[in-house]
């Protein structure tokens, strides 16, 4: 443990405790506050359910986007809750530029005290930005002065404030592996903007597309690493330096969701871009991902059978590179035969061409494998069958499974069509 770590801790009861509390104060610092919200909401549901104020109330701008994993019921109560705030803000006539820079400086705030190993006081932090993220477009439109800087503003802003308590996280598991999927959740909070903004700059609307968008990133954070330390304090309460596991979680959830979120919108935003055959042109036939997949699982399990049979039930048994290659020959012919006839349709298509199409493709997509669990090696403590799957994976997405989508099983284009026609 280095001098700065030393400092950040202090002994009390005679037990080392992160940020110099005790296990009682570290559990009051996130309880507290959770119970005063939790008061809160429960008051203002019943009064929302039962009262002629909450049964009557609307708010068109949330109920009808749809977005992330919230549900318009959820999206109006909230905006309900939040009037008494958002009046005050209105009756004081703050700047809502003013209120998207403190976010900024709350957010900060709160990766600071995160590195500091202060979760609960980060996480509702980050909580309080989040709700000024909800308060300063909506006074901006309700003061009649939104512009295309202010949204540029809190566009930027919201940015630094997901990249400043993500980074607060990394900088306290920088010694540990949960690392990784800070880093990981770090990428996938600036992929999701970044691909809606690529979007919108090709006149592409995808506001509304994938599960993880800003408000689920914020709450899932926010409430992970603010009641984290209750859970430590019950499981491990000498721990000097705890894991925050609710937080791990937190993070695992967010760097996984955020990726697939980035997918979803990245998939949508390349759908719609796509070109249309012309009037008169057959259009490409639909390509299922799970057929593609199972052709290379029945491929995978037909080499492996053959493998065995030739070693250990055949006869005298075979030499195992002798079986290998036999092995390999059926799985290429089982994978072939099955992406042709079935996965991709593509019977149109000369079949010797497809052939050495897909001799290219699997040689490649070989060496690439070979390559990339070369290169996992190099980490220490990567266990073989993690690493052969993470390869073989990453290289199927990005590599086997385009080729045979665009060039081994290529289906008829309409362009020569187009070219004969206009001959």
């Amino acid at each position: 443990m280095n001098q700065s770590e030393l400092v950040a801790l202090e002994v009390v009861d005679g037990l080392l405790t992160p940020g110099g509390l005790s296990p009682t104060a570290r559990v009051l610092g996130a309880v507290s506050p959770a119970l005063l919200l939790l008061f809160y909401l429960v008051i203002a549901y019943l009064v929302f359910r039962f009262t002629k104020s909450g049964r009557d109330y609307t708010d068109a701008e949330v109920k009808d986007r749809k977005t992330g994993l919230s549900t318009p019921g959820v999206r109006v109560f909230f905006s309900w809750l939040m009037r008494p705030w958002f009046s005050l803000l209105v009756r004081a006539d703050f700047p809502p530029n003013a209120i998207t820079t403190v976010s900024l400086g709350i957010s900060l705030a709160a990766g600071v005290a995160l590195a500091a190993g202060r979760f609960a006081l980060g996480g509702w932090l980050f909580a309080l930005a989040g709700a000024c993220d909800f308060f300063d477009g909506r006074l901006a439109r309700m003061k009649n002065i939104a512009s295309p800087q202010g949204a540029a503003l809190d566009s930027v802003v919201d940015r630094y404030s997901e990249s400043a308590v993500l980074m607060g996280l990394a900088w306290y598991y920088r010694d540990t592996w949960v690392l990784f999927p800070a880093l990981l959740a770090l990428v996938g909070s600036l992929l999701v903007p970044y691909v809606r903004a690529k979007a919108e700059a090709l006149s592409v609307p995808l506001q509304e597309v994938g599960w993880l968008q800003r408000p689920e990133r914020v709450a899932l954070l926010a409430s992970t690493t603010a009641l984290a330390p209750i859970l430590e304090v019950i499981i491990n309460p000498g721990n000097p330096r705890p894991l925050h596991w609710l937080t791990v979680l937190g993070l695992l959830i967010l760097g996984v969701g955020t990726q697939i979120t980035a997918a979803q919108r990245t998939h949508k935003l390349v759908k719609l871009l796509a070109p249309t055959p012309p009037s008169g042109c057959p259009a490409p036939k639909p390509v299922s991902q799970l057929r593609v997949l199972s052709s290379s699982g029945l491929a995978t399990a037909s080499d492996m059978g053959l493998v065995a049979f030739l070693v250990w039930v055949f006869s005298g048994g075979a030499s195992l590179p002798v079986a290998t290659a036999a092995g390999c020959l059926l799985g290429a012919l089982v994978n072939f035969t099955l992406n042709r006839y079935w996965a991709f349709q593509a019977t149109e298509g000369s079949i010797m061409g497809q052939a050495r199409r897909y001799t290219i493709a699997s040689l490649t997509s070989a060496a690439l494998n070979a390559g990339g669990v070369a290169v996992v090696a190099l980490l220490p403590n990567v266990p073989d069958a993690i690493a052969w799957l993470l390869v073989r994976g990453t290289v199927f997405g990005v590599w086997t499974l385009p080729l045979y989508r665009t060039y081994v099983f290529e289906q008829v284009s309409f362009r020569p069509l187009v070219e004969q026609r206009s001959a």
